[in-house]
């Protein structure tokens, strides 16, 4: 890798602010955070300003006041050239190769310039190995390659490397820990980084264990004896690892006459030498006067982002975690802890410890929350095990419990620290960490100290204990009144009365505990309850008559009311009351930890599973009584005379009978769950927009269905956290293992079980009349509640499955011995030239192959010396150097056996065998599926960080979906989710891919038509060709269609063609 000194050029811009004695400091610090690390067309990246050579005479812009620089600066930059030898690491491993990086030059090396001793392997990780398992290529492997080639582009370098030569190959393989995840569901995990509130709570959180102030303490400073030399900074450097080190170096670099460059040597000597203090004498009075000095800020951030922020996210990012607590939780572990090298004490070992524990990673499968949990109890564990100092660090642990126990995974505010004043071993007063609070309303004794009336109305009273008057006392539950507590006044045991607590009021270190139910509430509740006449409702509700039922550990999120939060709610009683006063009221919440109760819409709301948290939905209000029919006049009385004929003797007819009073039809009693059935699914009758994500327990799923009115039953996903909410009938019953379902009381519901061992039906008694001629037959895609077993296409399924896909790539159809083998053009999107049946690029990957594939079965063939170029751009996506006349070749090549062999291997290989793997992810088993599939993949390609790609489409399909079929969702469903993503995304895309959307809806119409099995004869019609520039003519696809006659009004209209596929 050559390296360049050079002098540079930059323009830049200074508000006046920084006019004055610091303007020099302004202008390298912002030149340095502008260009390091940028990239430069002629030089490549620069890696670092040396200094800046002349600033130039600043101009003035007027309006704005700020002066432009034309600066003249000095850097070193570094460039890759062809045939050098880098030493890079693997950063990702698929079939196509390995991606690695050099600093900040990103390598790719394809798997025709790995030694063919190495095979690709995915039975636990995706990588490449030797035979005998010694040499192995996995992220984070260190390898030696040769690069073969560059692309330097405005704002980038990209290089192709190789390792088959001699001396080229894996250096050393990554140390233990967290194994990378292997392929989880298709493009299903997309990380997200942490927004500017999330980050702040996360430092902050540390910085109250670290320091006991959510204020960063940047001039903290002191010496903890616990082998890590002084401990310093708001992110808490030591000067016995080497993080402190590298805070002075950094604020040396950005202010070298600083007071803290003098300790440099003596930092240099401690680092990595625990409690060794030689030399240092001084330096914590110097960090202390330092705490404003911006260039000291700027250094500890720029450390604690490089050191803990930045590995943290990548953790993140091997172990999938979506959540923000996990995030600012892997953060303050590195804090804590620090990373691997052999030190037990380590997030690697934290990480094998919850890996054990439940036997995976959110990567694997396992809940994230679950997962969380496991990772803060194997720190907990660790902690209280190292040695005196680290053990009284668990509390730290203890409030992210907390946290996740209140449901606070999105790390919002506001969050509310209790904290408690010790004496330390050496007497000084030290803050300690007792408990968190989130999301509630809360006041402290200090406030209530200075009140100088009484508490006339339990508003004045604490959410959790109230506080009242000079005397601080504490109420259990009611309110003030005249200075004192209606009710015992209660202490809680641990919360310190002492004014000198300046964050917040107490409570009991674990989860509140949930209470016992609440009795009724003697007062009239303004929801109309039934009529004494009505059925009682079922006895599992344990609230008051016209409540609803009790759903216990369930949180409604969201579509709060309008000052729908209500403080100082006793009861689920008085909640449901203030829930009856307000029409607009559909579910309400009450949270006995605070004494809170929360109004929410009727529909808006999310479900979640929050311990101790209690909500139902407010019942329908029952139909108005029918006005009794009695005081009122009959509409038509008989008049006294004269009187009607009587009515013929026989049959006697029955007297008229008189107006009686017509009572009210009694109210239906409130829906309720019935017991939820163990491994079983309610197939079908899905409502619209029936799907509910986000939901943690069949309780949370039985309550979206009693607050839809129009729900039945329901089935619980407890996998992928979903709930389908479905008619009162339709359905059908059927084992499917790990789901639950219900049918709802006092619904109408008609069952329809399904015996997954069902006696043979009797014979017909008479055979069925023959189909019409051209009707379609019976999709046969096989029985979908038999256990999963793949079933290969058939020969025909697998012919018209490539016939389908030649009819979109190159508008033309035959037999299979008539796919388009010698098709070859440059489309201008940005992969090269595409050939070939399947649509191989040059600009991928596949295109070499098939050339290599070819040269192998003939040696000496017309393409053979196009391999050298081939292997150049593969990668590249329009790059043609070298292949002038590679399409000429390839289109005299149509009959030639050996390059259609080679075709059909690699068409099979990169995309048929995939598309199969990717069926037997998702269970499916409809032969029309199958093909789409292939088609995708095809057309899209796999992976490799491209957005363009299948795992994409996958990603978006399965959340439409609410799943796949792997996880219960109807294939058909499914199939028309992906179809529809995949349309999107083509759509959008550029003009070339939107132009390809007809294949999506050909897809469409097919499934609307009901050819799930793939079955022929299938018509394409294609019309209204347009002209390239150089006449040659381009069919579009208009429609399909299947199992029916065609008669067209003008058969030899040269603008009309229909093709068949038999």
């Amino acid at each position: 890798m050559v390296f360049y000194l050079v002098e540079l050029n930059k323009e830049l811009e200074v508000a006046p602010r920084f006019f004055g004695p610091k303007l020099r400091e302004e202008i390298d610090r912002r030149l340095r955070q502008e260009v390091e690390g940028t990239c430069n067309g002629k030089y490549g990246f620069v890696l670092s300003v040396l200094n800046v050579i002349d600033t130039g005479k600043g101009l003035v812009r007027e309006g704005t006041g700020s002066a432009v620089f034309d600066l003249k600066y000095s850097c070193i930059c570094f460039k890759p050239f062809k045939g050098e030898v880098l030493d890079v690491v693997v950063t990702s491993v698929n079939k196509m190769g390995f991606f690695a990086e050099a600093g900040p030059l990103q390598v790719f090396v394809s798997n025709h310039l790995i030694p063919e001793s190495f095979e690709f392997n995915t039975a636990h990780e995706p990588c490449y190995q030797t035979a005998d398992g010694e040499q192995k290529i996995v992220p984070g492997s260190e390898v030696r390659l040769r690069i073969v080639g560059t692309r330097v582009d405005a704002s980038d370098i990209f290089a192709v490397g190789s390792i088959k030569e001699d001396y080229l190959g894996v250096i050393s393989v990554p140390m233990p820990g967290p194994s990378p995840p292997p392929p989880g569901p298709p493009g299903a995990y997309q990380f997200v980084e942490l927004t500017q509130d999330q980050k702040r709570r996360m430092y902050q959180l540390t910085s109250i264990f670290e320091n006991a102030d959510t204020t960063l303490q940047y001039g903290y400073a002191e010496r903890l004896r616990d082998n890590r030399g002084i401990t310093y900074g708001f992110c808490g450097f030591t000067t016995g690892t080497s993080d402190g080190l590298m805070v002075v170096e950094e604020y040396t670099r950005l202010q070298p006459n600083n007071t803290l460059a003098g300790f440099l040597p003596a930092l240099r000597k401690l680092a990595g030498k625990g409690d060794r203090f030689t030399g240092l004498d001084g330096f914590e009075a110097a960090v202390r006067k330092l705490a404003s000095d911006k260039g000291f800020i700027d250094a500890q951030w720029a450390i604690c982002d490089k050191e803990y922020h930045l590995p943290a996210m990548q953790w993140c990012r091997k172990v999938q975690c979506q959540y923000a607590l996990t995030k600012a939780q892997l953060h303050d572990a590195l804090v804590n802890h620090g990373q691997g090298l052999g030190d037990k004490f380590s997030v690697d070992y934290i990480f094998m410890g919850a890996q054990k524990a439940v036997n995976g990673t959110p990567a694997t499968g396992v809940d994230e929350v679950t997962w969380l949990r496991a990772f803060l109890q194997a720190r907990k564990a660790m902690l209280a095990s190292w040695d005196a100092v680290s053990a009284v660090s668990t509390p730290r642990i203890r409030i992210y419990q907390k946290l996740v126990d209140l449901g606070n995974l999105n790390l919002d505010g506001p969050i509310y620290f209790d904290l408690k004043k010790r004496n330390s071993t050496d007497g000084k007063p030290v803050w300690q960490v007792q408990d968190v609070y989130y999301a509630v309303d809360w006041c402290y004794p200090k406030l209530a100290a200075t009140l100088e009336q009484p508490c006339p109305s339990k508003e004045q009273c604490c959410a959790i204990w109230g506080v009242c008057g000079k005397g601080l006392h504490y109420c259990a539950q009611g309110h003030c009144a005249g200075g004192a507590c209606v009710g015992t006044p209660v202490v809680p045991e641990h919360v310190d009365p002492n004014p000198d607590n300046p964050f917040g009021v107490g409570g009991d270190s674990g989860s509140t505990p949930s209470p016992s139910p609440p009795s009724p509430v003697p007062s009239p509740s303004p929801v109309q309850s039934p009529p004494a006449s009505s059925p009682p409702p079922s006895p599992a509700p344990a609230l008051p008559a016209g409540c609803g039922q009790l759903l216990q550990d369930v949180d409604f999120v969201g579509a709060d009311l309008p000052d729908g939060e209500i403080g100082f709610t006793d009861s689920m009683a008085a909640c449901c009351k203030a829930c009856g006063a307000r029409p607009e009221c559909g579910v309400y919440t009450w949270n006995p930890a605070y004494q809170t109760c929360h109004l929410k819409a009727k529909t808006g709301w999310q479900l979640k599973t929050v311990k101790g948290v209690q909500s139902a939905v407010k019942p329908a209000a029952p139909p108005s009584p029918v006005p009794s029919p009695s005081p009122v006049p009959s509409p038509s009385p008989p008049p006294p005379s004269p009187k009607p004929s009587p009515p013929p003797p026989s049959p006697k007819p029955s007297p008229s009978p008189s107006p009686v009073p017509i009572p009210s039809p009694p109210p239906a009693p409130p829906a309720t769950c019935g017991a939820a059935k163990q491994d079983t699914d309610l197939n079908g009758a899905d409502l619209l927009d029936g799907g509910v994500e986000n939901v943690l327990s069949p309780d949370a799923c039985c309550a979206a269905c009693i607050a839809q009115q129009d729900c039945g039953a329901w089935t619980f996903v407890a996998l992928s956290e979903l709930c389908y909410l479905k008619a009162a009938s339709g359905w059908v019953e059927r084992p499917v293992q790990g789901l639950q379902s219900a049918v709802m009381s006092n619904r109408n519901t008609t069952v329809v079980v399904v015996d997954p061992n069902p006696p043979p039906s009797p014979p017909p008694p008479s055979p069925s009349p023959s189909p019409s001629p051209g009707a379609p037959p019976s999709p046969s895609p096989g029985d979908p509640n038999a256990p999963y077993q793949f079933v290969d296409l058939t020969e025909d399924q697998k012919r018209r499955m490539y016939e389908l896909t030649s009819i979109f790539e190159n508008s033309d159809v035959g037999v299979r011995t008539d796919l388009q083998y010698n098709y070859a053009e440059r489309l201008g999107d940005d992969r090269g030239i595409t050939y070939g049946f399947c649509g191989f690029t040059t600009g991928t990957g596949d295109g070499v192959m098939v050339v290599e594939e070819y040269t192998k079965l003939k040696p000496n063939n017309p393409l053979a010396r196009f391999l050298p170029a081939l292997r150049a751009v593969a990668g590249q996506g329009d790059v043609f150097t070298g292949l002038n006349g590679f399409e000429a070749a390839v289109q005299k090549l149509g009959e030639d056996k050996d390059f259609i062999q080679a075709q059909w291997m690699v068409c099979d290989d990169q995309y048929g065998k995939p598309a199969q793997e990717w069926c037997q992810k998702i269970q499916c088993r409809d032969a029309l599926t199958k093909a789409q599939l292939h088609d995708a993949l095809v057309n899209h390609g796999e992976g490799l960080g491209d957005r363009f790609s299948v795992d994409y489409i996958f990603q978006a399909a399965e959340k439409a979906a609410g799943g796949t079929p792997a996880t219960g969702v109807d294939e058909k469903k499914w199939l028309a989710a992906f179809l529809q993503a995949r349309y999107n995304l083509l759509s959008s895309w550029d003009s070339t891919s939107a132009a390809s959307v007809n294949r999506i809806k050909i897809y469409q119409e097919l499934l609307k038509l009901g050819n799930l099995n793939l079955d022929g004869p299938i018509y394409i019609d294609l019309t209204a060709p347009t002209t390239t520039a150089d006449g040659k003519k381009v069919w579009q696809v208009k429609n399909v269609y299947y199992g029916t006659f065609l008669i067209y009004s003008d058969p030899n209209d040269p603008n009309r063609r229909l093709e068949l596929i038999a």
